[in-house]
Parts: C-alpha cells; structure tokens; sequence
C-alpha cells in the first residue's frame, strides 16, 4: 500500500498536480471487497494474505484524501458501461479470464454488490456435481479448472514458453491441428461458456463482456463461447470482447472517483448553505 501510495504521489508530481487538489481517489483490488467498509476481505489467493486489508483506511492516512475501494471486475464492468463495448447496457456483466476468474455485474444501471460483497465471484461456481465434494479452496472450482494456472498445468509446452507467449502458441497449435491443444482449448470454452450461461440465465443481461489475459490474447475464444452459450440460454445474451482491455478498471476507478467527490461537494454546499 506504502508503494501504491507513493506512485501515486509521483504521477501528481509528474503531472504538477497538488495532491491538496484531489478530491477523491479510487482504487480497485482483487477479491471480495467490502465497500462500505473499504476491506478487502477475502477470496484473493492470487495474492498471499490479501485477506481483511483494511485498504482504503491505509491509502486515506496516506494520501490524506478520501478514497472508495472495490473490486477491479467491479470496476472494469463500469468502465466498459461508461466508456467501452457496455454503453447502453443498463444490465451487463463483464467476465474476466486470467491467473484469476471473476465477474461485474451491473443491474438496472447500478453495480450489483450482493448481501456480502460476492456477487460476481464466479471462480467459486461449481462445474458439475461430480465437484460438489472437492475441495478448492479460495480458488473455486471454476478457476481451478479454466483459469489461467489450470490450463498451463494441462498443456506439456507451457512451461517452455515465456509467460506471455503461451497461450497464443497453445491457440496457434489449436488452430494448427494439434488434437491436445485442441482438446484444452475446447475444455476451456465450454467451462467459459457454462459460467457466462450460469450468468445470462440468472441475470438475462443484454450484454455480457469478455476480458481479462486470456481473451486478450486468444480472442477467438469468445466465439467458442458464444456457441457453448447459445446451446445452453434458449434467449443467450450478446456477448462481446472488451473494448477497454487493461484500462477498463481505470476507467471505472475515475468515475467511481468522480461520483464519490460530487457527492462530498454537494454535502459540503448543504452544510455551507445551512451555516449562512
């Protein structure tokens, strides 16, 4: 936190902003987030003891602003409603492929946080009945199975690649007629596409986004998944590849941001007003 805090006091200097000048700051973490309290709570295991950080109450001593933290899918589903392929969409999802598994939900407009802050948290999603008594711990059963970990683990080659190169030859050797690449590659989308039906047929969203590392690099991938989707939801929603790609969660974390600091203007103007 010490170091977040610090680059962000160096992009104020860079920019020859104060930081007296900022109003709020965003910041988005993986995991369960509790937003009112600004805690991230658990289900991280991407991250060794993320769990019960009380973020914002760190960055707030630090910085000495106030500042809202959620999760990043949260914010990324925001960003691409704002600014990328979800304009319109007042009920979308954006779905995230990576060393992680996760889902944003946005319903009716608004981001859908659920009685404890999980919403979304579809790496726990169980895959068919025969895992019901596994044991995966933080990881879920979804993400042991498709997340990024799971499908290098399956594919002998992986470990000979550098890391941001494999997934694209694995794709490549798919393409290429490979029957084990192929096999993966199948595996993986019909995983996708069961949790983004799972979604569609709970939610009915018109609109739900693929993102994250794996799409990124292998967006051919979404059309597997649509046609796992469309033989599961007799009305699939549309599905689309994200448009904002790594800024998405940027995108979101500004107009979280800016929300926060109207909202402090405006009770600030009502106490001015009450005062005079």
């Amino acid at each position: 936190m010490s170091q977040l805090a610090a680059e962000l006091r160096r992009l104020l200097a860079d920019a020859r902003v104060p930081i007296g000048r900022l109003l709020a700051v965003a910041a988005g973490a993986p995991g369960v987030v509790d937003r009112d309290r600004g805690v991230v709570v658990a289900f991280a295991p991407n991250l060794d003891g993320w769990s019960q950080v009380p973020m914002a109450k760190i960055l707030r001593r630090t910085l000495g602003v106030p500042v809202v933290v959620e999760n990043d899918v949260n914010l990324a589903i925001l960003g691409e409603k704002w600014r990328g392929a979800a304009r319109g969409h007042d009920t979308c999802a954006f779905i995230t492929v990576g060393t992680g598994i996760g889902a944003g939900v946005v319903v009716n407009g608004h981001l859908y946080h659920g009685r404890h802050f999980m919403a979304g948290e579809i790496a726990l999603m169980c895959m068919g009945p025969q895992y019901v008594d596994t044991d995966f711990g933080a990881r879920g059963c979804l993400e042991t199975l498709a997340g990024l970990k799971a499908i290098a683990a399956r594919w002998s080659h992986a470990d000979q690649m550098q890391a941001d190169g494999w997934v694209r030859a694995l794709f490549d050797a798919a393409s290429g007629g490979d029957e084990p690449a192929r096999r993966i590659v199948n595996e993986t989308a019909t995983l996708i596409g069961i949790a983004a039906a799972n979604l569609s047929i709970v939610l009915d969203p018109s609109l739900i986004v693929l993102g994250g590392a794996l799409f990124a690099q292998a967006p051919e991938l979404a059309d597997d998944v649509r046609q796992v989707v469309s033989r599961i939801v007799p009305t699939p929603s549309a599905i689309v590849l994200s448009e904002l790609d790594k800024e998405a969660p940027l995108w979101g974390s500004l107009l979280v941001a800016t929300m926060e600091a109207r909202q402090r203007l405006r009770q600030q103007l009502r106490e001015d007003s009450v005062g005079d």
